[in-house]
């Protein structure tokens, strides 16, 4: 009894992690499916821009209070941030993070260290392994004590062929061995919109479900219901529905909460979204459902400029009948729509203030951002990336003699009078997915690749000789 009572606590406790989760990431009206792990890719485009140096200021101060410096490799992948603190009149080390790619994006590392007593202490490590021919992988996180890396806990991740995230096992590392501690699954339609969230806890040597999240979609791929339920007594008890409503530009305009009382939906909050031209969001309104009416409650006010970067946003409380400002953001931008000036001040004494509070920079037109807090200000300034060629880019002559193709399980390589040869084959994304030594004829197994198009290379004594396309079947 006492073993059921514990495994009903714990399914409670993180049952509320999840609401709370879930209230988080429905707060944007932009929500289209839920934010999931994704593994490193490199960056497709020609050009792109990436943060150089963030300054951060604390209120009613002229110094930086802090600094963060990123280093980047040719790819724009980032490989280093340094953060520095301004102290005695000069910038002092706090903590640094390394970023270590291999070659075929197969391995990906991260270290953090801190910086102590005059010397860098290592802290803390993931190391992530990418699966791209059995669409698996996993990210290992290590601490560092007693002068060596101590395993804390593991993920591991299962993908479909579209890149979806499947199953998500985290582990803990008990007493020198690998113990259970959760798991998710997904499911997706054919359109990759996610379909269902399970949670579940391993409790008493088996999963035991927590939480399950259904979404529902409209023709038009927009998310219409997003229905919470906890796993109790043996049948999903219904929690929370999220509901949504869309204009003809498939953009939200309503997003309804519901909690679930006495065995009826009962109203809890409803935002009301009003848009500009180009769809950006001007008001969000939220409202809260008391005595059987609609109140309003909050507020936010925004500004774009014509890129549709956002200037202002001003958030406003309904008080004693009347809108009462609460806070305000202010945004800059360069010619290249990266933020540049970031600021966040407070309504007091009738007037706006300088305040401490987490602060955003954006950059590539709001498709990116870093968060930090709690600050009043910050600058930022950008370095520019222009993709390098890279095999897939090359244009070489078409050296090699390749069949049959298509093919679904061999292929045979002639390479003309190059006796000894490196064959690479690449997807389409640019990952290295088979490597082999070759001479004049080859055959190779390619019955483990997904089906698609490859681009094949072959290199003789460090010259690229030759390139092809195959269709796996």
């Amino acid at each position: 009894m006492l073993t059921a009572n514990i495994a009903t606590a714990q399914q409670y406790n993180k049952a509320t992690e999840i609401i709370n989760r879930h209230i988080q990431k429905f707060d944007h009206s932009e929500f289209k499916r839920t934010d999931l792990p994704q593994m490193k890719k490199i960056n497709t485009e020609n050009e792109w821009w990436a943060p150089d140096t963030i300054y951060l200021f604390k209120a009613n101060s002229d110094n930086a209070f802090r600094r963060y410096i990123y280093k980047y490799n040719s790819e724009g992948l980032l490989q280093h941030r340094l953060v520095q603190e301004w102290q005695i009149e000069q910038w002092i080390n706090i903590s640094q993070e390394f970023h270590i790619f291999d070659d075929d994006r197969i391995e990906y590392t991260i270290i953090t260290q801190s910086w102590k007593f005059g010397t860098w202490v290592n802290n803390r490590k993931w190391f992530e392994t990418n699966d791209f021919v059995n669409n698996t992988g996993t990210t290992l996180m290590q601490n560092w004590d007693n002068e060596e890396w101590q395993n804390n806990s593991l993920y591991n991740y299962t993908f479909d062929s579209n890149d979806n995230l499947l199953t998500n096992i985290y582990k803990q590392w008990v007493d020198e061995e690998w113990k259970n501690f959760s798991q998710e699954k997904y499911t997706y339609n054919s359109n990759n919109n996610q379909l269902t969230d399970l949670q579940q806890s391993w409790i008493d040597e088996e999963w035991v479900n927590i939480s399950l999240t259904t979404y529902i979609y409209d023709t038009n791929n927009n998310l219409l219901t997003h229905l919470f339920q906890i796993w109790t007594d043996e049948i999903w008890e219904n929690r929370r529905l999220f509901s949504f409503t869309y204009n003809d530009n498939k953009k939200r305009q309503t997003q309804l909460i519901q909690n679930w009382k006495n065995g009826q939906w009962v109203n809890s909050s409803l935002n009301i979204y009003t848009r500009d031209d180009n769809g950006n969001s001007i008001i969000n309104l939220a409202q809260a459902w008391k005595n059987d009416l609609w109140v309003d409650s909050i507020r936010n006010i925004n500004n774009y400029d014509e890129n549709s970067n956002g200037l202002l946003s001003i958030r406003q409380i309904w008080t004693n009948e009347i809108w009462v400002n609460n806070y305000q953001r202010t945004y800059t931008y360069d010619s290249n729509n990266n933020c540049i000036f970031s600021d966040y001040w407070k309504w007091q004494n009738e007037n706006w203030q300088p305040a401490n509070e987490m602060l955003y920079i954006y950059w590539k037109n709001m498709q990116n951002l870093y968060g930090f807090g709690s600050y009043h200000k910050a600058t930022a300034t950008y370095q520019k990336f222009t993709k390098l060629s890279t095999p897939e880019d090359l244009e070489l002559p078409s050296l090699l003699s390749i069949y049959p193709n298509p093919s679904n399980d061999k292929l045979f390589i002639e390479s003309g009078s190059f006796t000894t040869t490196s064959i690479y084959i690449y997807d389409l994304l640019g990952r290295k997915v088979f490597s082999q030594t070759a001479n004049e004829k080859t055959e190779i197994n390619i019955s483990h690749l997904p089906q698609g198009v490859y681009n094949v290379f072959m290199f003789s004594e460090g010259k690229k000789i030759g390139k092809s396309k195959i269709v796996k079947q």
